[in-house]
């Protein structure tokens, strides 16, 4: 398959948008892949992103857990857990070109349970990183 990064109008609206809003979403653009392939292919091509996002919170939260007696490393792994699960969780909403329609359009099932996942930890993160400040 190939792949490349395009800036989208949209992407490029919703950053922009996002400079004056209180809630940022920076977001340009998205990789768009191409070639032959069907849903199933796109599909788990497309988790494997949010996945990743998934791992690398779960890998924070670990290190956030392990590392209590340092506010400096506690509060970088806190926001290690909110960048990554807030990531996962809308790349997985599904609509438009996000991932999160193409997964939830080859297996329900995998997109269920990817996003809910990425929920109860993006809830988890906010309510955590906000107790830190």
């Amino acid at each position: 398959m190939w792949a490349e990064f395009r800036i989208t109008v949209w992407g490029a609206i919703i950053t922009l948008l996002s400079i004056i809003s209180p809630f940022k979403i920076i977001s340009p653009g998205a990789v768009m892949i191409g070639g032959m392939a069907d849903r199933k292919t796109i599909g788990k091509i497309s988790i494997v992103g949010p996945s990743t996002n998934i791992v690398l919170a779960l890998l924070f939260l670990l290190l956030f857990q392990v590392s209590q007696i340092s506010i400096v490393f506690g509060f970088a792994f806190a926001f290690g857990v909110l960048i990554n699960s807030f990531i996962a969780v809308f790349n997985l909403i599904p609509f438009g070109i996000l991932d999160g329609f193409k997964v939830f359009s080859w297996n329900k099932v995998i997109w269920a349970v990817a996003f809910s996942i990425s929920l109860a930890l993006t809830i988890y993160s906010y309510i955590t990183f906000f107790q830190i400040l």
